[in-house]
């Protein structure tokens, strides 16, 4: 997900609850806002509370290690 003003929580809540209504016991990875970056998870993700009755859930974030974490590497590893 990415630009969802403000709509990321109650969308990843229906997320949990439909995947709960089928499967009570499977963990459930719960991406974020801002293209899930780690770097940007406390800004875009702070009201991302999720009610998981299971307790069976992570939050999946990633990271890009380029110049501007968008995945680009124009250069080498030890340049990036």
């Amino acid at each position: 997900p990415h630009d969802m003003n403000g709509l990321r929580p109650a969308g990843a809540q229906a997320g949990v609850d439909g995947i709960r209504a089928a499967d009570k016991v499977k963990q459930i990875q719960v991406e974020g806002d801002c293209w899930s970056s780690a770097m940007q998870w406390p800004s875009c993700n702070a009201n991302l509370v999720i009610n998981d009755p299971a307790n069976n859930y992570v939050f999946h974030a990633h990271q890009y290690f380029d110049a501007n974490s968008a995945s680009f590497y124009n250069g080498s590893y030890d340049q990036e």
